[in-house]
This record gives structure tokens, sequence and C-alpha cells, in this order.
């Protein structure tokens, strides 16, 4: 029963994933149509695991779709956890924990939200940016954040050239759709 649950929830993650279009996960919203697969497949294996804490592969997939859902810090718990139960580590899971560090550590130094992402980047969108000759200012960018609730769209856009992301064209390829 226990297994029939786990492959239910892979399933469904394999689903989200194919939806999302991602190839990685380290910079963008999933698309709206991923979402409930991976939040499902999230709930489900919440409820395996309270019942079988001991499941090295559930954690794993839940670390997955953690990662999927961009909370990257409980998706380094997850793996972790996962890591310890079985016992060895393996060099490509050494590089996954720190990769899921790292996009930790960059949406915390990003001052905007996922979904402050994905809103900038409908607005680019709409405004034509994300084709290159009509997106090599930050004009669009700007606007957006005038528009916005962000209290200091200055510390954003400072934020945005430190990653070298100088026009409108940049930020949505590199940042919004990663």
């Amino acid at each position: 029963m226990v297994d029939e649950q786990v492959r239910m929830a892979r399933e469904e993650l394999t689903k989200g994933i194919r939806l999302s279009g991602q190839m990685s996960y380290g910079r963008r919203q999933p698309d709206k149509a991923s979402v409930p697969f991976f939040e499902s497949s999230r709930d489900r294996l919440e409820l395996i695991l309270k019942q079988n804490p001991s499941r090295a592969d559930a954690w794993r997939l839940l670390s997955q779709a953690e990662e999927c859902l961009l909370n990257y810090p409980r998706a380094v718990f997850c793996l972790e956890r996962a890591l310890k139960l079985e016992g060895a580590c393996q060099k490509k899971d050494l590089k996954k924990l720190a990769q899921l560090k790292e996009y930790a550590g960059e949406w915390n130094a990003l001052p905007l939200t996922p979904e402050q992402v994905q809103s900038l980047g409908s607005y680019l969108t709409l405004c034509g940016a994300d084709n290159e000759p009509l997106g090599r200012t930050l004009e669009h960018t700007r606007t957006w954040l005038a528009m916005s609730t962000i209290s200091s769209p200055e510390s954003v856009l400072d934020y945005l050239r430190t990653r070298g992301l100088r026009t409108d064209f940049e930020i949505y390829h590199n940042l919004v759709r990663g």
C-alpha cells in the first residue's frame, strides 16, 4: 500500500515537471498548470512520511517536490534526511545538496518573491521585452517596479545589475524564464 502511494506521488511529480517545461528550478516560478501536481505530490508524500518516517525514497521525492515549488530550505532538509537514512552519500547527492543550498541563497538575496518575478515576467511579455530589439533597456522593468508595491525599487535594480542583468531582455530570459 505504501509503495503504491509513493509510486503515485512520483507520477504526480513527473507530470508536474513535464508541464512546467523547466530544466532547472533555480530561477523561476513553475508554470501554474504544474503547481497542483507538485502540491498534490508533496501532500501525499507528507502523509506517507507521517506514517513511515524512515522511507528515504519518499524523503528524496519530497525534496524534489519542494525544489519544484521553490521551497529550497525545505528541499535541503528533506534531501539531508534521505541521505542520513540511506547512510551513504554519492558524489551526485552532495552536488545536488550544494546546488539546493546555492539556490536558497540566491532566492534569499533576491529582493523579489517568486510571485513578483512571475508578475514581472508577465509584464515584460506584454510589453514585448522578451524580444531582443524591444528589450534592450530597463524601461519596462523600471515601469513595473514603479507600479508595484516594492518599497525599494533601486535595491532591486542594484541586485539585477550585480547579477549581470542589464536589460529587460536579459531579465526576462535569465531571471524569469531561467
